[in-house]
């Protein structure tokens, strides 16, 4: 049982920022929101990818703004209805799902309407080989990819699913980690070349520092090793115009930034799914 300081029951209304965040119902987060929220006459979910991967991430905003019994049976009443509860059942009726909360508790604002004068979003690809050394130690990793997953050829589905599950995973993790250590000179010839601002998203931290340390005058980092004063600062010197260079990773950076000052990203990696990408460039 959570007990909450006596002055969130004076509180009358609850605006919960990046409400996507609020998405597992058993993560102490997610309680200690919905504990806040409970009781409160109105409360207002505001992000800008209500849904990162699949209708239960809904689900469970709408519970903690009091909304989920809107939907005939509650919350197992949504998970039955439209689906995607694990890889096995994937989502449906999200026509009708759509429908719903827009009829009835959904506001919608886009970009183009609140600030009218933004350019349009321009998304090009800039083809790169991989160094000499991470072309040889991709190929080396994929062979081992390959062969890891012939071995299992003659196996069940369900057999190999199970064997490959977690090894393959690992594989797949290295090949994305080296193909991106690979990309790095590649990133710092691109980022010599642009003479505006510029964000740059990265996620692993050898693939940060080594950009950094490219620029070490002209660039400041903002990843989930600093802390939050740290993150300030960098914002701060980059939004006045002190740095022309901010270096993020899409999990420290992805949402809840202001970083206008910008009017290029690079994505030397990219998230998994569309919708953290489309939080990325929103910054």
């Amino acid at each position: 049982t959570m007990i909450f300081q006596n002055v969130v029951k004076q509180l009358k209304s609850v605006i919960i920022d990046e409400s996507a965040r609020v998405k597992e119902p058993s993560a102490l987060s997610t309680k200690i929101c919905a504990g806040i929220c409970h009781g409160k006459e109105y409360v207002v979910g505001l992000t800008g990818t209500p849904i990162v991967n699949c209708p239960p991430n809904l689900a469970t905003q709408l519970a903690v703004i009091g909304r989920i019994n809107d939907f005939e049976g509650g919350y197992g009443g949504f998970l039955d209805r439209y689906g995607g509860t694990s890889k096995n059942d994937p989502p449906r009726n999200l026509d009708e799902l759509r429908r719903k909360i827009t009829d009835t508790m959904f506001f919608r604002r886009s970009k183009t309407l609140v600030l009218k004068d933004l350019p349009d979003l321009t998304r090009s690809t800039v083809e790169t080989e991989l160094d000499p050394i991470s072309q040889k130690e991709y190929d080396t990793c994929q062979q081992d990819l390959i062969k890891y997953l012939t071995e299992y050829k003659n196996l069940t589905d369900k057999e190999a699913k199970r064997k490959m599950r977690m090894a393959a995973l690992i594989r797949f993790m290295n090949l994305r980690s080296i193909s991106a250590k690979g990309k790095v000179s590649s990133a710092i010839d691109f980022l010599n070349d642009c003479q505006e601002p510029c964000i740059v998203f990265c996620e692993h931290h050898d693939v940060v520092d080594e950009i950094h340390n490219a620029f070490p005058d002209t660039s400041v980092c903002v990843t989930g090793r600093q802390n939050a004063q740290q993150k300030q600062y960098a914002i701060d010197s980059f939004q006045a115009g002190r740095k022309d260079i901010i270096i993020c990773s899409i999990k420290a950076a992805g949402v809840g930034l202001t970083l206008t000052r910008a009017t290029h990203e690079l994505f030397v990696e990219l998230p998994w799914t569309m919708a953290d990408l489309s939080q990325c460039e929103a910054r």
